[in-house]
């Protein structure tokens, strides 16, 4: 076929998918009037689903071509050329979106397998059971799609499924916050609606677009599910462990196993987590200027602020002596550093009182993130690195004059 327009577009773009995109715009007209069953089409296909290009952006690029070569043949007159470039194009983008979806439906089943490994290597799974079969059902879809079977998906009423139940039963003296409860249920609701959606699609003919818009959805959906689900579980954990006999708070025993079962969730959700590792500033002078009664006194008053300041989801560990570690699931550093720096900023605001005297206290902070992509192991070395790394963090931060967030 001899297409009008053969000049190189390129979609407005990040920089970093720009040399991706030109390519992808040459390779599509070269590809124009070819067998569509053949090799380089199915090349092409598959270097965007391993580039990770969104497919919305080849979308872009074939109509932005097709209205170039359609503007071109309306202008000489040939309207033949116009019905035959339309038919070219309306082929090659049904062709790489079948292609497209199966590269990521089969990319996809393997990464919930690695999830659903990460979730088994909890030495405890509790709630998260409930992620896990949500996983599984969405293999599940995976295969009904694969397969072109709409007979094979899986069940769409989320009032039948474990986790359904248990949101409108225990889970209510749980999670005691009514709005939140609320979008866990929306959020649950959605993903299962999603297989009446996707069960449209298969008649009369399956439209790959639309499909492959859906089954993203409906993994993002499973995603922030498992990330809400990890987050209630946590408020559960905090009741089960070890205390600070002084604080409250949790005592270091337990830090080890916690860190090592969030970094599993962390691969398993792909989300980052955050660590916080703070200390008092100038406890010492305090000890020994007030006594060790006003030092006890003064943890006590901040751990109570990192109880407020913090979500019941966070986990918060007595370190050794005045130095303590959050560990903040789904939350990114900038989060994080947010958080750190509102309770700083609120031991400013809220004077401690020790024996009807108000004596001076402040913080410095050490946040890392830790990126699910950042660790290939998960073990005691990799805990050790986490731990290591925020106190170079918190060590920076007593370096450039303490009472401050690095």
């Amino acid at each position: 076929m001899d297409v009008p327009y053969r000049k190189s577009l390129i979609v407005a773009v990040e920089y970093s998918q720009y040399k991706s995109i030109r390519a992808l715009s040459r390779q599509i007209e070269e590809l124009l009037g070819q067998d569509f069953q053949s090799p380089d089409i199915e090349q092409l296909a598959f270097a965007i689903s391993e580039q990770k290009i969104p497919f919305t952006l080849v979308t872009h690029e074939l109509a932005t071509l097709r209205s170039k070569a359609i503007n071109e043949a309306v202008a000489k007159g040939d309207m033949a050329a116009v019905e035959y470039t339309q038919d070219g194009f309306n082929q090659l983008e049904d062709t790489l979106a079948n292609l497209h979806i199966q590269h990521y439906l089969k990319d996809l089943e393997r990464r919930n397998h690695l999830r659903i490994q990460h979730i088994n290597a909890l030495s405890e799974k509790n709630l998260l059971v409930h992620f896990e079969a949500h996983l599984l059902w969405m293999q599940d879809v995976v295969k009904a799609v694969l397969s072109n079977n709409p007979e094979l998906l899986p069940e769409g009423n989320p009032l039948i499924c474990a986790f359904g139940q248990w949101l409108y039963g225990d889970a209510q003296e749980i999670i005691r916050d009514t709005s939140h409860r609320k979008h866990i249920e929306q959020l649950h609701c959605k993903l299962h609606n999603t297989t009446a959606a996707i069960a449209r699609e298969f008649k009369p003919v399956r439209n790959n677009l639309r499909m492959h818009g859906l089954i993203k959805r409906t993994e993002f959906l499973s995603l922030d599910l498992g990330s809400e689900i990890s987050l209630i579980n946590n408020m559960i954990l905090v009741s089960t462990f070890n205390k600070d006999p002084l604080t409250g708070l949790l005592s270091r025993r337990s830090m080890d196993k916690v860190l090592i079962n969030q970094m599993e969730i962390s691969k398993a959700t792909e989300t980052p987590f955050c660590v916080i590792m703070c200390d008092l500033d100038h406890f010492k002078l305090l000890n020994d200027d007030n006594g060790h009664l006003a030092g006890d006194a003064a943890l006590k008053f901040f751990a109570q602020r990192m109880v407020e300041q913090f979500r019941r989801s966070d986990l918060i560990f007595r370190f050794g002596g005045e130095e303590f570690l959050i560990v903040l699931p789904s939350t990114s550093y900038q989060q994080a550093y947010n958080r750190a720096e509102s309770l700083r900023a609120s031991l400013q605001q809220v004077p401690f009182s020790f024996e009807d005297e108000e004596l001076a206290l402040a913080a410095s902070f050490g946040v890392v993130e830790i990126t699910p992509d950042q660790y290939r192991y998960i073990d005691k070395h990799a805990i050790q690195d986490v731990i290591q790394e925020a106190d170079c963090r918190l060590y920076q931060a007593k370096a450039t004059g303490r009472n401050c967030v690095m």
